[in-house]
Parts: structure tokens; sequence; C-alpha cells
């Protein structure tokens, strides 16, 4: 009997354990720890996070030469006929020809000069 005590009071203390250990986890990892945006210091930056693309749009992404930072600053992502301007739930454009985050300063290889599109800002 003291034996049965004894293991029961084992398990009790590991699933008490292990939910305070889940708990500081949890509080611990939504914490902002004042970090920069450029993926430094544990905060990712949301426009290069592409953990949410597929491999197939990955290679797609690699086939058309995107880069964050365009070397010809008068070809830039936000100057592309094919740029969506980010919304309210995105600091991140996206664009019309692959998935996933896109950064207005940006280029790829299949540019294409703005036409100004309706309903869009230039």
């Amino acid at each position: 009997m003291e034996e049965l005590r004894s293991r029961k009071y084992f398990l009790l203390s590991c699933v008490s354990m292990l939910s305070s250990l889940l708990g500081l986890g949890l509080i611990s990892g939504s914490c902002n720890t004042g970090g920069s945006a450029d993926g430094k210091n544990g905060v990712v930056d949301s426009c290069s996070d592409l953990s949410g693309i597929g491999q197939n749009d990955l290679e797609a992404r690699q086939k058309l030469n995107y880069v964050d930072v365009s070397a010809d600053k008068s070809k830039t992502c936000s100057q592309c006929n094919l740029y969506i301007p980010p919304n309210a739930a995105s600091p991140c454009g996206r664009c019309m020809i692959f998935k996933g985050p896109v950064e207005a300063g940006g280029a790829c290889a299949y540019w294409v000069e703005h036409t100004g599109r309706s309903g869009q800002a230039s």
C-alpha cells in the first residue's frame, strides 16, 4: 500500500512539474523582448518568414530571382505592376506571380513597369 501511495505521489508531482514548465514556456514565449524586426534577438521579420510556403512555391521564387533589396532602385516591387501592397493584416506586400511575403524594396526577374491600376495606391 505504501508503494502505491509513493507511486501516486511521484506521478502527481511529475504532472504538476510538467504543467508548470509548460505554463512558464507559454508565458516567456509570448513576451516581446524588444529586439529589432530584422530577425535578430529572436524576433522574426514577417516579410522574411517563409515557413508557410510550400517547396514548389519557394522554388518559383528562386527561379524568378526574387531578392528582398533591389540592386536597381528604379525597379523595385512597389514600382512593379504585379505588386500587391500590404493590407492591415500584414506589413508585407505580395506578388501576383508567386506566393509569400514581398518587400516593397525587393525585385525579381519578372519586373513589369507600374501602369497605375485603378483602386491601388501607387
